[in-house]
Parts: C-alpha cells; structure tokens; sequence
C-alpha cells in the first residue's frame, strides 16, 4: 500500500530516533574533553558541537545546559562560561529556565559573558582544518545522531562561591586577545568573509525577530534598524541600533528585558510602570534620556547609544570623578524627590555616551527603577553585584530596598570612581561578612592622595545602618557640590 512505501512505520522511525539521554551521553564526554583542553582551538570546538546539537535538537538545549552547568569542574571555566552563553543566546527560554534552577550567580554570570564568534575563532585558528577535525570527535555511526564540533567556556556552579563567579567571570578575567590569522589579520576586525557574513547574519537574525518587528510597528520612531549583533546588557539582550525620528538620525541601544518564567504579565506591567517613571524624570542632570518604551511582545527601552560603562573604566582624576560624582548625584536626588528608587546601582549603570570629542565626556545613570521589579522576581544575584551591594540585600534586619539603599549604593560607585577598584573583594561569604561589618574602607586606603573630606562622604554614604548614612541624596549632593 502506498502508506508502506514510505519511511516505514511510526514504531520503525521511532525506533530509528535515538533517545535523547543516549544523544546527550554520547556527545556530552566528547565536549566536556574539548572544553577542558589546553588548546584554544579545541575548547572552541567544543563549544560549536555543544551549541550545533543544540539547535539541531532543541528539545535537548536546557537538559545541555544543565548538564555542562553539573560537571563544571571538568572544564576550563572561561569556555563554559561562554557557551552557556551561545546556548542562551540561541535558545533563550528553555536554556535560561534550565539555568535558574541552579544558583543565581549562574545565570548572572553567564548573563556577563559573551557568546562565542565561532567564525572568528576558528578563522584564528587555520579554519579549514579545524571543522574537519572537529567532525570526527563526535562521528558516530547511531541513527538519527548528526553533530558536528567546536568549543566552550567555563562556568561554576553550586560548589563554586558565588562571588568567585562575579569577581572572575565579570571584571578580572579579561577576554584574551584573539589570536592573529595567517595573513596577520585579528579575527575581531572586519575583513575576513566569514566573519562578515557571521555578522551580517546575526544582524538579519535580530532584523527578523518578533520582538524587532513590534518595536518597528509600535515605536514613535519614523525609522529604525539594527547596524550591530546582538549583546548582553545587564538586565536583557541589547540590539544597538540607528533610529530615525523627524528627519534626524540618532544611534541607539534597544534593550529587551529578560522575562521571568511565571508571571510574565504582572513583571510586563510593572516594569512598564517603571519605565514611564524614568521617561518622566530623565530630563534631570545625570539621568539617561529614554527616547521610547513599550511593553509588546516583552518589555523594551530606547536609549541613546552608550560607548561603554564605569565598570569597563579606571580610576579618574580626582577632579574629574568629583565632577561626575556631583551631576550623577543631582540626578538621583531628583528622582528620589519624584518617589522612584533607583533599586540597583552599581558600576554598569553608570553609562559614558558614544558621541562628541570631549576627552571626559559627563556618565549618566541608566535602568531607574527596574532592579526593583526584577528583585521580586529574580534572585538579586544575577543581576546585582555583591561587592556593591547594601547590607539590607544580605540581611532584612537591615530594613528594606528605599531611597537610604540608592544612597549606599551610590557610595560604593564614588568608591569605584575614585579607585577604579570595588569596595569589597573576595568569595560571597566574605563580601558579606565585610558589608555588615562595622568597618567601612575609604577611597585613600587605595589612593592615598583622595582627601579627608571626600573619604568622610563615602564612609556616611556606605554606613551599614541607615540612620547613620545621609539622610537623602540630595544632602550628599550638596556634600559633594562643595568640594568640585
């Protein structure tokens, strides 16, 4: 009969279907031996076999995931790391499910890291050679298994403490250099046609996401368009991007907020809440502009493209930090007056813009307000750093997050200002045990040349109990307004 003449029937193309545990069992050995290796090149290629059986079995991504999460001491931490990343960033929901089920300072991590440029990476390395060796690690000969192979990055997970992941992961582990090609060229510069077309795709790809084409439909823009990939921000996916609006041209960042896995509509409302509390405040000093927002399919925010942020920066001359010090501060004393709680602050919130020639162009606080939803609906950690983070995160004797939070945590951020370092170091454990501590550091134990009057601020600013920092921000603006 002409249905016999097929493929067979349901139980013999079943039974042709690997399972997915044995799929999983067969290729995870094989990416884990890569990600451990010594040799860039085979932890890349690693990672491109993790991600390739990923997208090519989507059912498996978070069960991955989860997997390479569990047996991260058997892996070269910067590789996990960075294809968790890939992982989520090609498949968000199911991955960033399977994630929050461990520790936060997972997810936060990950977040924090970038995905890999697999093109790039392997055009570094020779290219060529490079997929066909890969190919024959994970060959197989099982029905239904079609993998191919490259690498990943490293990631801890529970016996990792927490703070190990914030202070390796995000600020001291730089990304290596990348390697030069044999022509001499960097893989990261323009040029090669792999990398072109890796990049014009991803483009494309962001271009024809749903989440772009609302933005396009809804937004009081005349015009927009995405001009880079996709990156990670702090609280979301990032498209930079060029909007046209009454015939000027403006470059801008597109955030689309990450989601929790429950109650999607509650967090949409009241993050939108919050973005209209900061698009009503953000003619103030020290606040950044929010040009549009909107909350279909997902919360989204336009702001003006940011260059980089105080987290990506060294210490600055004390005059210079002493000016940003004052406008950022007369910006948050205006929003605490109109009854927003900025929630959050800390290094990545404090944004430089990408446009004008002046050498020590003004930073800006971006994200009002929202810390205070995703706090109700995350765990903190994946989006707060520890190392700057109020006692009253740690411990609700403390009291609860208010305006005496936003004061603490802009203390800790003058700190980095004035340092370039955090206030505290260390695993979590310690972090803690040193925030609810008595003992207050002050700018000059590392920079000794910072004033008295200037370590006094800081050390009433970041007083573990409340009652004993400045009352408002505006009393520390007017605190800080007298030394510039």
């Amino acid at each position: 009969m002409g249905t016999e003449t097929g493929g067979g029937t349901d139980d013999t193309r079943r039974a042709a279907e690997p399972d997915p545990e044995d799929v999983l069992s067969l290729v995870l050995p094989s990416v884990l031996d890569g990600l451990a290796a010594e040799a860039r090149r085979a932890r890349v290629s690693a990672a491109w076999t993790a991600c390739r059986l990923a997208d090519e079995r989507p059912q498996l991504g978070a069960e991955l995931a989860a997997r390479l999460v569990r047996s991260a001491g058997e892996a070269h931490r910067e590789a996990l790391v960075r294809t968790l990343a890939s992982l989520h960033e090609r498949h968000p929901e199911p991955v960033g499910d399977a994630l929050r089920a461990f520790d936060g300072t997972v997810v936060r991590a990950v977040r924090k890291a970038g995905s890999w440029d697999f093109d790039a990476e392997l055009r570094a390395d020779g290219g060529a050679t490079t997929a066909s060796g890969t190919q024959q690690i994970v060959e197989t000969s099982q029905p239904g298994v079609s993998v191919y192979q490259r690498s990943l990055p490293d990631e801890p997970v529970e016996p990792e403490p927490p703070d190990r992941i914030v202070d390796d992961a995000v600020e001291t582990e730089p990304e290596p250099e990348p390697s030069p090609d044999v022509d001499g060229n960097v893989p990261d510069e323009p040029g090669t046609p792999e990398h072109v077309e890796e990049r014009r795709r991803r483009i494309q790809a962001a271009e024809n996401s749903e989440a772009f084409a609302a933005v396009q439909l809804v937004s009081a823009f005349d015009e927009i368009s995405v001009i880079d990939p996709p990156e990670r921000g702090r609280y979301g996916h990032v498209l930079p991007s060029r909007a046209r609006m009454d015939q000027a041209e403006y470059g801008v960042d597109l955030l689309f907020f990450d989601e929790p896995g429950e109650d999607a509509r509650n967090f949409g409302s009241a993050v939108h809440e919050r973005l209209h509390q900061w698009y009503c405040a953000d003619e103030a000093t020290g606040i950044v502009a929010v040009a549009d927002y909107g909350d279909h399919p997902r919360p989204w925010v336009a702001t003006p493209r940011a260059e980089h942020t105080l987290a990506d920066r060294g210490p600055a001359d004390l005059d210079v930090a002493l000016r940003d010090a004052r406008d950022l501060a007369a910006g948050l004393a205006a929003v605490n007056e109109r009854g927003l709680v900025h929630g959050g602050i800390d290094p990545h919130d404090v944004v430089y813009p990408s446009v004008g020639f002046e050498e020590n162009p003004s930073p800006s606080l971006a994200n009002l307000g929202v810390m205070t939803v995703f706090r109700r609906h995350f765990q903190p950690v994946e989006y707060v750093d520890p190392r700057y983070a109020a006692p009253e995160y740690f411990d609700d004797r403390y009291g609860t997050v208010d305006h005496a939070t936003d004061v603490y945590h802009f203390g800790t951020v003058l700190f980095r200002l004035l340092t370039g370092e955090a206030p505290y170091r260390g695993e979590y454990d310690d972090v803690r045990a040193a925030i609810l501590d008595d003992e207050t550091p002050v700018p000059s134990d590392v920079r000794p040349d910072v004033p008295d009057p200037v370590d006094e601020i800081v050390a009433k600013a970041m007083a573990p109990r409340k009652l004993t920092r400045f009352e408002t921000a505006a009393q520390l603006h007017r605190q800080l307004d007298q030394l510039v």
